[in-house]
């Protein structure tokens, strides 16, 4: 898929709307999964899904290393990425959501434990 598209439209100006055309990004959903389990939904320009799958469980404090994934398999016509752990590395999701209380919308999978946390504090 392009990273853009060119789309029609009407400018609005003193003489009326006029026919005119733009260029503009795409957007698309991209799932993220752990080891079968949905861990987030990405709005993304598609395109290098796999290393920005990647950095995200990296940057969310989800994996603490490159390492410990032992493969990334991109489903492109699905809008998905299925990741798998390397063996003997264990996370905890419920854990980590609760522990970042606003991990944001992102983590649908996990909303209704975000809701339950939040009422314990």
């Amino acid at each position: 898929m392009e990273a853009s598209k060119t789309i029609s439209l009407s400018r609005c100006g003193p003489g009326g709307p006029q026919p005119a055309s733009d260029l503009v990004a795409v957007e698309e959903p991209l799932e993220i999964r752990l080891d079968g389990h949905p861990v987030a939904v990405l709005m993304r320009t598609p395109g290098d899904d796999e290393e920005l799958a990647a950095g995200f469980l990296l940057t969310e404090g989800i994996i603490s290393k490159r390492s410990e994934l032992r493969k990334i398999e991109p489903r492109t016509d699905e809008n998905r990425v299925l990741i798998f752990l390397a063996d003997g590395v264990a996370v905890d999701l419920v854990l980590r959501a609760l522990r970042q209380g606003d991990a944001g919308s992102d983590f649908h999978g996990l909303a209704a434990h975000q809701r339950a946390g939040r009422r314990l504090r």
